[in-house]
């Protein structure tokens, strides 16, 4: 019975299937389906959710998965099946950990672009001995400072050290060639190499080796 309804349903075009392309649902598919009406409250459901972070939360890049996930109150294996169908047809825009609808857009006011501003010559005037995450929050505020990291303008090694993006993909080229090169590093080498201090070295390498690098 069940085959015979999935044959008829899916042949009326009345099914959404999510997780793969399904060509023939009475196969052995492990694609998970549900009525378009269903679909289309879950989806209503989940923009909702989404729109009301980014309302309540204008300077953040988007709400976390597990947020998300844990608000539907969807299984893991049903879940990663909608977010997937979702980023597929455009509904949702998927940023590592973050999800966001389309329309949403982080935008400084000119204050805080003046701020941002300031604090991105900061970086690049000494771009290894670079400003605390408390003095960074300091100067343009936790809320601009979290969507910096979120769009990947700033990049965190530890909970204390921070460096501009572009100066940390340069930093990790080096030490990878200096690895290359002598068969390992210390940190008081990348420290001298950098001109920086046992901190920051301490801190990138330690980022570099959690990350797998």
């Amino acid at each position: 019975q069940a085959t015979e309804a999935l044959t008829q349903l899916s042949a009326a075009g009345e099914l959404v299937a999510l997780g793969e392309h399904v060509v023939d649902l009475t196969s052995r598919s492990t694609a998970l389906v549900l009525s378009h009406g269903a679909w289309e409250r879950l989806l209503n459901e989940l923009r909702g959710f989404l729109a009301a972070h980014h309302h309540a939360h204008p300077l953040r890049v988007g709400m976390p998965r597990e947020e998300l996930k844990s608000r539907l109150g969807l299984s893991t294996r049903s879940f990663n099946a909608v977010i997937k169908h979702s980023t597929v047809t455009g509904e949702v825009v998927e940023i590592g950990v973050l999800l966001r609808l389309p329309a949403h857009r982080v935008v400084f006011d000119d204050r805080q672009h003046q701020r941002v501003n300031a604090l991105l010559t900061r970086f690049r005037n000494d771009a290894h001995n670079t400003p605390s995450r408390k003095e960074a929050s300091s100067g343009v505020g936790e809320e601009v400072l979290s969507a910096l990291l979120d769009q990947g303008t700033l990049v965190a090694v530890s909970s204390e050290v921070l460096f501009l993006a572009e100066t940390y993909a340069e930093m990790e080229v080096q030490i990878k060639e200096q690895i290359g090169a002598a068969g390992s590093v210390t940190v008081a080498g990348v420290r001298d190499h950098f001109g920086t201090t046992r901190k920051y070295a301490l801190a990138l390498l330690e980022h570099m080796d959690r990350q797998g690098i």
